[in-house]
């Protein structure tokens, strides 16, 4: 039987979850095996041979026989080489290659993709690993397009188990993975304190009060022996007043000596329910199709989701009612 013979022979049973030890015996052995093989363990990635086999199993023969072919004319052993034999697959929708991927090149997967490439592996990263979550949660605080972090936003929730926030938003997502981070984004306090109570295990928040001071009027008389008596001040009970979105601070007045005192509030947050589904439309999704696999009219899709035409992109997150 021929190498090819061989790979389709495999992926059949890849498929029918029945695979020949003997038939993947024989496949090692193969000089676009043992191709493939070289490329990583020259590059200092010692993958097993049973790891190996799965990735190749999830591409095609043609790429697999081209590779082959260059790398005997160039024979191209860099990990510049690797690391796009390992995008190619991941191109090919392989969820082996994207978790290969961040297992040897976590930093260059970060820093080095572009954000169509870091939302592909994503795509393809359903299994929860250390290196997945690490993946996620660096995207979600990189300076990237709004894809990006929801994509990322939406594999931690996923990895967390949890739902999705009511108000699911780039705030919620920090307070609730990177919590140490917010400090340096530029956040609204009033929408911090609506996020937090979304956040499953958040115990409290206190508001931000802003202190005002008390004014007593003081009315001097002149008497004949040059003694000046004041008259009893004038006190002004201060009630909440909102100046700039903040409520102003309780004051507590005795006499003009007499230090002013804030008072705290504390919110307690309640835990919320999501209200939808998040779908995220994949290649070859329209708007008609995902209606019927939920079961939901197509106009009612667009009206939870502000679509003005039946055009919708891959990546895209869809509320389903």
């Amino acid at each position: 039987m021929t190498s090819e013979g061989f790979f389709i022979l495999l992926q059949k049973q890849k498929l029918e979850l029945n695979i020949d030890p003997s038939l993947v015996e024989a496949f090692v052995l193969t000089p676009e095996f043992l191709t493939a093989e070289l490329l990583f363990n020259r590059t200092g990635a010692m993958v097993s041979k049973q790891k190996l086999v799965e990735l190749l199993l999830e591409g095609n023969w043609d790429y697999l026989r081209k590779f082959a072919e260059q790398q005997k004319r160039l024979n191209d052993l860099s990990n510049a080489r690797r690391q796009n034999f390992l995008l190619d697959y991941i191109k090919l929708k392989s969820g082996e290659a994207a978790y290969l991927l961040l297992e040897l090149e976590n930093d260059f997967a970060v820093m080095k993709l572009d954000d169509a490439q870091v939302i592909a592996v994503l795509q393809l990263l359903p299994t929860k690993t250390k290196e997945s979550e690490l993946f996620a949660l660096a995207l979600l605080t990189s300076p990237r397009s709004t894809s990006v972090w929801q994509q990322a936003s939406l594999r931690l929730y996923e990895y967390a188990g949890e739902p999705i926030p009511k108000d699911w938003n780039y705030q919620t997502s920090l307070l609730r993975f990177a919590p140490d981070r917010i400090e340096s984004v530029k956040l609204d306090p009033i929408i911090v304190s609506k996020d937090v109570k979304s956040i499953k295990g958040a115990t409290e928040t206190t508001s931000n009060i802003s202190s005002s001071k008390k004014t007593t009027s003081v009315d001097k008389i002149s008497k004949p022996n040059n003694v000046v008596k004041s008259t009893k001040s004038s006190e002004n009970k201060s009630s909440d007043k909102v100046s700039n979105g903040k409520p102003s601070a309780k004051v507590s007045v005795g006499n003009t000596n007499s230090k002013n005192t804030v008072t705290n509030k504390t919110v307690v947050p309640k835990k919320t329910t999501t209200p939808y589904r998040l779908y995220i439309v994949q290649d070859g999704d329209s708007l008609w199709k995902i209606s019927r696999r939920f079961g939901v009219d197509m106009e009612i899709l667009k009206k939870h989701n502000d679509l003005k035409t039946n055009s919708i992109k891959p990546g895209t997150a869809l509320k389903i009612p």
